[in-house]
């Protein structure tokens, strides 16, 4: 991720792991996949771009928070009718209730601001509330929805808020990144979530180097926050790595992790942040806002 700066920055690190390196540690799943295949089926929420439901549909079996805004990041309507490819985020003019819960529609990102709650079985337009206005939906009063735990509703900024944001999902050059890249920041980087430590990656080559240009290089820890979201932070050194934490390790929001580096295939000291729902890279300083967090780093 070689980092291209928002603004003038001199003297702080900034990034260098490839498209390429996100290759290992994302993707979806083939049961994932056969979930979101553009198709309305049993068991599943689904929005279509047009309110006579003869537009694309997008599909789900589980609650949503964000469903992101730019591609490829972000949900989309699927198949080959009208609006396929477009963002569905406040973009969808129909819906239909497969599932045997309630569904409710927010106007807003994190399940907030105005809503309306569907009954199972119903479709058609979208309710004037909510209607080219959907940001996220909870399937059930509980709002899980599928396999995956409820979101445990804490989080919190990885860096200080004095950090310094030099990428984002895409570089300025236009190649896509897929994470956010804090620079400019000394000491412990945080987990920005309560959640567990699933996986811990260190390159045994380059554990504790640096590695520019070498894609696949780079030591990563990855926090599951619960509700389809995890957690990746990048380029630290294995010999920062507190003995604390292993694989199965759960954390605090706001809890300190490890020493911010410059390890494997980076240019320069930073953290390199990224955020996976549902297996589905999404831009996680967004999110983070999304869910009201404060003292995140300024643009």
């Amino acid at each position: 991720m070689r980092s291209m700066k928002h603004r003038t920055l001199t003297g702080l690190g900034v990034l260098a792991l490839t498209a390429g390196g996100f290759a290992a540690v994302s993707g979806h799943s083939a049961a994932q996949a056969a979930d979101r295949n553009g198709k309305c089926e049993k068991g599943e929420f689904c929005y279509n771009f047009n309110s006579d439901l003869k537009g694309a549909w997008s599909d789900f079996t589980s609650s949503v928070g964000d469903y992101g805004t730019t591609q490829p990041s972000c949900y989309d309507f699927k198949g080959k009718a009208k609006g396929h490819g477009k963002c569905i985020k406040n973009d969808a003019g129909g819906f239909w209730n497969k599932t045997n819960k309630p569904v409710t529609i927010y106007f807003n990102s994190g399940y907030a601001g105005r809503s309306v709650t569907v009954k199972p079985g119903a479709k058609g337009k979208l309710p004037a509330a909510v209607y080219n206005n959907n940001a996220s939906h909870r399937i059930g009063k509980g709002g899980g929805g599928g396999h995956n735990p409820a979101p445990s509703g804490k989080w919190a900024s990885p860096v200080p808020s004095s950090a310094v944001i030099t990428a984002r999902a895409y570089y300025s050059s236009g190649r896509y990144h897929g994470a956010v890249d804090y620079s400019g920041f000394n000491g412990k980087f945080r987990s920005a979530c309560n959640g567990t430590i699933d996986s811990i990656a260190i390159n045994r080559t380059y554990a504790n180097r640096n590695a520019y240009g070498v894609t696949g290089s780079t030591n990563y820890l990855w926090v599951n926050c619960g509700g389809g979201i995890r957690m990746g932070y990048a380029h630290w050194y294995a010999k920062d790595l507190p003995s604390s934490l292993k694989r199965g390790t759960k954390v605090k929001a706001g809890q300190n992790l490890v020493n911010v580096g410059n390890q494997g295939n980076s240019s320069g000291q930073h953290l390199h942040f990224q955020v996976e729902r549902s297996g589905k890279q999404i831009d996680g300083h967004d999110f983070l806002q999304s869910k009201g967090v404060k003292g995140l780093p300024r643009e």
